[in-house]
């Protein structure tokens, strides 16, 4: 996958609709919505989260990276997975 700031980020919102957030309106998920803080992630749906973008990205995340400062949006999601392709 490219490293385009922008696919990343259409990525991340693509897994997160086709797994974790399958019966969420997609028009709410904007980049910014807070997925942690909002309560739209709990600790089941983030592992799986990490587990799809993990596969589809081709990164690993570390244990201090399942946290808000890195998921709490596809933003910061998709910013976290651009440094990790470097």
């Amino acid at each position: 996958m490219t490293h385009d700031l922008s696919k990343i980020t259409e990525g991340v919102r693509s897994a997160l609709l086709r797994t974790v957030l399958a019966n969420e309106d997609p028009k709410l998920l904007t980049d910014s919505t807070p997925l942690l803080t909002g309560g739209l992630l709990d600790s089941v749906r983030t592992v799986t989260l990490i587990g799809e973008l993990e596969r589809v990205f081709g990164v690993s995340f570390e244990a201090h990276e399942m946290s808000v400062d890195y998921l709490d949006s596809v933003e910061l999601i998709a910013h976290t997975i651009a440094g990790k392709l470097g």
